[in-house]
């Protein structure tokens, strides 16, 4: 859309320059013919007198050869820019968010306000480190303003599959925590799944309906040799032919294989088998 009024805004100067052009020209033969004739005339009217033949001549070809091979010679490098232009503004998203989750508290809600209901419950899909910023800064109040409106599905590291010296020391504990507290807080108000992958995402990021996408990069602190914990810029992209591989790279990442159920906790496969009848 910007492109098309970029080219628009370019094809308005090119015409009000032609235009520009014609009047001029039209003006100024206009004057040459009112001139007083040669033995009327003093000689600086006969020097305007001949040069004006010369500059309606210039206002001719040189406004003609502009318009026209001008932007024959331009087109390849117009093309190129616009090209570049494009590519950017398919691959930046539309809203930053450098305040970690808490500067998209904001934005979520008015996305899940406008989701219409009738459709069922509004998928929520997280893959994080510990879900624990998401649960106290987004969920605890997403969850309260909307009941028996998501189904939330939290997946985050399985510490005990995974080396402990690649993260900060508190993760582990704050991620058990955050279970606890999750459950608690969607327990008769919302849906609720939590899995624990075995291998640290690529991504991170949150999923509204499989069509709005919130994601950041995680980074590596090379002082520790740990992953960074600091706070992170998320951005929002919607779903479209140009963010699609986005939306696909999140998807991959959250059901890599190898993850553990742990609420619902998976039923043990004797407890679902039948009892046998006694024998008699």
């Amino acid at each position: 859309m910007r492109g098309q009024q970029d080219q628009g805004n370019e094809s308005a100067v090119e015409w009000l320059k032609l235009v520009l052009a014609v009047v001029t020209l039209a003006a100024l033969t206009v004057i040459y013919f009112l001139l007083p004739p040669p033995e009327r005339a003093g000689t600086g009217i006969e020097f305007i007198r001949a040069c004006l033949p010369n500059i309606i001549t210039a206002l001719v070809v040189f406004p003609a050869l502009y318009l026209v091979l001008g932007p024959i010679g331009q087109r390849n490098e117009d093309r190129l820019a616009r090209v570049v232009q494009n590519s950017i503004g398919a691959t930046e998203a539309g809203i930053k968010f450098p305040d970690d989750v808490s500067g998209t508290v904001d934005f979520i809600r008015e996305i899940v306000a406008k989701e219409p209901s009738q459709r069922g419950p509004i998928d929520i899909e997280i893959l994080a480190f510990t879900g624990g910023t998401f649960t106290t800064a987004l969920l605890r109040d997403l969850v309260q303003q909307n009941p028996d409106k998501l189904n939330i599905v939290m997946r985050t590291i399985d510490f005990s599959l995974t080396d402990g010296s690649r993260y900060p020391a508190h993760w582990e504990r704050e991620e058990a925590e955050t279970v606890d507290r999750l459950k608690s807080l969607c327990e008769g108000k919302a849906g609720l799944e939590i899995w624990h992958y075995p291998a640290f995402p690529f991504l991170l990021g949150l999923s509204i309906g499989r069509s709005h996408l919130l994601v950041t990069f995680p980074s590596w602190d090379l002082r520790t040799g740990r992953l960074a914990d600091k706070s992170l810029e998320y951005r929002y992209y919607g779903r479209n032919s140009r963010t699609e591989h986005l939306f696909e790279l999140f998807e991959n990442w959250s059901r890599q294989p190898g993850q553990i159920p742990v609420h619902p906790a998976p039923v043990p496969a004797s407890a679902s088998a039948p009892v046998p009848a006694p024998r008699t």
